[in-house]
């Protein structure tokens, strides 16, 4: 099964996306027509992603910060919306497990994974 979806006049922005799925995010959402705002900590992998979307003949803008830090995060999401002429999507994506880079989660992280009352909304 194939689905289709056309994002054309749409602006999407994507945390985390330097790498990984973030990176297939952003690239499925530019693929899709969408124009794509990056965030990441890291200026050399989303600068490579960005240059990747710009290679689909997509509008793609790298903004760079910690999305973890509210003051950074007001700040990247305004630039995003200014720079994309407003946000039509906002994906969250950005790692919440302290950096840790396992393969798989043993129950102790996963329990606090869950448990974070800073996910839930109003």
């Amino acid at each position: 099964m194939s689905i289709e979806i056309n994002h054309t006049s749409k602006t999407t922005l994507v945390t985390g996306a330097g790498a990984g799925i973030g990176r297939e995010i952003a690239l499925w959402m530019a693929r899709a027509g969408s124009a794509v705002a990056l965030l990441d900590k890291r200026a050399d992998k989303v600068e490579a992603v960005v240059k990747e979307i710009e290679e689909l003949g997509t509008p793609a803008y790298a903004i760079v910060g910690d999305a973890r830090k509210d003051d950074e995060l007001q700040e990247m999401v305004g630039e995003a919306a200014v720079k994309m002429g407003g946000l039509d999507f906002a994906i969250n994506n950005i790692g919440m497990l302290g950096g840790s880079r396992r393969a798989t989660l043993d129950t102790e992280i996963w329990r606090y994974a869950i448990s974070r009352r800073d996910f839930e909304t109003a």
